[in-house]
């Protein structure tokens, strides 16, 4: 076996070879014999099939304590990538645990954040500054409707989510905007407006999360000096959830990759469910096309779920073509049946799953080993009513990043224009809170004027070139002063820069007083949201700039801290990648899952992946719900069995409630069939006059009128001297015993 060397860029190449043989093995983890090969692989490309709980983060990161502890390799010439904050952050915990000694890190990173580096040393080559700005979607949005409004396009012909949509599609497969205007299949009005988009991008010096990508590929495709340099500082790549990449992220994997081919891709056909975003499950499927010479390796036990749940997983997933064959296994013992569970309504669901979390509850079953999935974030509703009327605690786990609260986005906003005054988005917003005088019918002119001359506010606010009245230009001037008077004072420390900043805005804009005027509800309790992003800006010192993509790449789940109080509901999108010990799956219906949208094999296919991965998150049981009736846009439709309950063994499942699961055989979902049945009242609470209710905001609150009756009652209801008026169909209320 050829002797472990250092690594550097000039002799790698000399090195790089298969080196199963190598004897050491990493203690204290025991690693199965895949898990062990998978570690030793090195100096070709290799595939990692990791089946659901088969242990890849642990292999993972022993794999980059093996290449530096025994083949000596620099830990800056490793880059591992992956798809959230919250699995780097975990890779690098780990890391961290099993290598204490090092003092340099490998870069355990996203894409977005990883290119987001890379821009911030080589976006000069593209003629734009390093100081860029990364857009939101709430800023991208209110740039798309403001070239709506300029360009003179119908905002209902082409809402701008869509717009959003098919700028993202265009650059996810790197389309240049000359190449879509050569597109002979091209919509001219998405043309024209991606045309100006990108116009006003590069005016502003802003950046959107797909340009991150877009414009790295585009560095390295035309500088090929550049590339080389990041192949030769990361000649050792691996990529996590392979299986979730689109095409611009894979054309990135395949030039970082070309030179040393040290590529390791680890994920599973099986939980491919982002195509709805980009992601194609061919890139893994093609692996061993685009590397020939690759060794795969399928770590296939699982050491999570019962082998019921597992095997229930795998009889269901079989049913997909778009696979390898993979057949999940595990030592553990065969546990309990999947429970299926048929109610008459999705309120009678709902009760069903309270109940059993009740259950489980009084036999000391923490709440935060329960998880309730679902497949639309509308299903939610009528689980939260209920869980509320219940007394259990539960949080719903989104996509939000902490930074779109409006406080944070308002302080963010002032902070942007700090760092780049060229910012007309953040500038309208920091100007606008509170209010300066200046209204819609004057941004409105200053926009225009943006977009005639290319000159951003700031450049035509120094330029004197501002057409307002009198007082909206001085308010522009003091605000102007107001951010150079605090870029002063946070120049002037030398510690706590950007807690400093947010201070000084908070202080000096008025924004605080604002807060606590009484205009804004809740205003204490959103400053108290501003002094927690003071907090998090002094838990490291960085610079303005990195603070700020740190804060547009952070996601509320990475944020949100852990609690052992509180049932989590998500989609089964948010609930890739994490396990509980009890999983109920909600609406198991045709129309649900699969989605009424999924009418193509290839749609249905990824349905039934996003079951699987439902399944697959349970460790000790798993509950499939579902309901015969179910209030559809406003009307109460007939449903159907979802075909998934059909494809699971009986022999595997336990059924409760209603018994026929047998799923009609025509694919089309009966969502779209109205039905004169009438809804169900059952376990409907009646409300009347002088009642006492508890809201999850409000408090406890005295029900004054009562108009109508059961779920079409609006009730007015006193909290604290101020009257609200609730549907109790939807309103999270519990009837107290007062």
């Amino acid at each position: 076996m050829e002797e472990n060397r250092t690594a550097c860029v000039n002799c790698l190449l000399d090195y790089m070879v298969y080196l199963s043989g190598c004897a050491t093995l990493l203690a204290p983890m025991q690693l199965n014999n895949h898990q062990t090969e998978a570690v030793h692989h090195f100096g070709s490309p290799l595939l990692i099939i990791a089946g659901a709980g088969a242990g890849k983060t642990m292999v993972l990161t022993h794999k980059i304590k093996f290449m530096i502890t025994e083949l000596g390799i620099y830990p800056d010439h490793i880059l591992a990538i992956t798809f959230t904050n919250k699995a780097a952050k975990e890779m690098k915990e780990r890391v961290r645990s099993l290598l204490p000694g090092l003092t340099t890190y490998p870069f355990l990173g996203t894409f977005h954040s990883f290119c987001n580096e890379v821009l911030r040393k080589e976006i000069q080559y593209l003629g734009r500054s390093q100081s860029f700005i990364i857009m939101d979607y709430s800023d991208q949005t209110r740039l798309v409707k403001q070239l709506l409004k300029s360009l003179n396009i119908d905002d209902k012909k082409y809402p701008p989510a869509y717009v959003l949509s098919q700028l993202d599609r265009i650059k996810n497969t790197l389309t240049t905007v000359s190449g879509y205007e050569r597109d002979s299949k091209k919509d001219p009005v998405i043309s024209n407006l991606y045309h100006h988009y990108q116009q006003h991008l590069e005016t502003q010096n802003l950046v959107d999360f797909n340009d991150l990508l877009f414009l790295t590929v585009r560095i390295w495709n035309q500088f090929p000096d550049i590339l080389e340099k990041y192949q030769d500082q990361f000649p050792v790549l691996l990529v996590d959830e392979y299986q979730d990449t689109n095409h611009a992220q894979w054309v990135l994997i395949q030039l970082l990759a070309k030179k040393f081919r040290n590529i390791c891709a680890v994920g599973d056909f099986d939980q491919t469910i982002y195509s709805w975003r980009g992601a194609s499950v061919q890139n893994i499927l093609q692996f061993e096309t685009n590397y020939p010479d690759a060794t795969v390796i399928k770590l296939e036990e699982n050491y999570r779920s019962t082998g019921t749940i597992l095997s229930a997983a795998n009889t269901l997933i079989s049913n997909n073509s778009q696979r390898k064959e993979k057949t999940l296994w595990t030592k553990n013992n065969l546990g309990d049946p999947v429970t299926i569970f048929c109610g008459t309504t999705e309120r009678e669901e709902a009760f069903f799953i309270g109940r059993e979390i009740t259950k489980r509850v009084q036999a000391n079953e923490k709440l935060s080993n329960i998880a309730i999935l679902y497949r639309t974030n509308s299903q939610s509703r009528v689980i939260e009513e209920v869980l509320t009327q219940l007394q259990i605690n539960y949080r719903v786990v989104g996509g939000l990043k902490f930074f779109q609260r409006a406080e944070i986005k308002d302080i963010g906003s002032y902070l942007r224009v700090l760092y780049n005054p060229h910012d007309n988005a953040a500038l309208i917003r920091a100007i606008s809170v509170p209010s300066r005088g200046i209204g819609d019918t004057s941004i409105d002119r200053l926009l225009t004027l943006s977009t005639q001359t290319g000159k951003s506010i700031f450049e035509l606010h120094e330029s004197s070139q501002i057409q307002l009245g009198p007082r909206q230009t001085l308010a522009i001037t003091s605000f102007f002063d107001l951010i150079s008077d605090v870029k002063k004072q946070v120049d002037s420390t030398p510690a706590e820069k950007n807690g400093l900043a947010i201070r000084c805005i908070l202080e000096q804009s008025g924004y605080k007083d604002y807060l606590l005027s009484g205009a804004v509800p809740n205003g204490a309790d959103k400053l108290e949201s501003i002094y927690e992003l003071i907090n998090l800006s002094n838990e490291e010192e960085l610079e303005l700039g990195e603070f700020l993509g740190r804060l547009s790449l952070s996601s509320d789940w990475d944020e949100h801290a852990d609690s052992n109080e509180e049932v989590t509901l998500m989609t089964l999108h948010h609930a890739k990648g994490l396990e509980f010990d009890i999983v109920f799956l909600a609406g198991l219906e045709e129309g649900l899952l699969p989605h009424f949208r999924s009418q193509s094999e290839d749609e249905i296919e990824e349905e039934r992946r996003l079951c699987y991965v439902g399944i697959t998150r349970g460790r000790r049981q798993v509950i499939l719900t579902s309901a015969q009736k179910r209030l559809f846009h406003g009307e109460l439709k007939l449903g159907t069995p979802s075909r998934f309950l059909k494809e699971i063994p009986t022999h595997l499942c336990q059924q409760i409630g209603i018994k026929s699961i047998n799923p009609a055989p025509t694919p089309v979902p009966n969502f779209g069939v109205n039905t004169s049945t009438k809804p169900v009242t059952a376990g409907i609470t009646v409300y009347e006059n002088n009642d006492w209710v508890s809201h999850p905001q409000w408090g406890k609150g005295q029900i004054i009128s009562v108009d109508g009756s059961a779920e079409a009652a609006v009730l007015t209801i006193n909290f604290s001297g101020t009257n609200k008026k609730l549907m109790a169909k939807y309103a999270p209320i519990r009837k107290l015993a007062i």
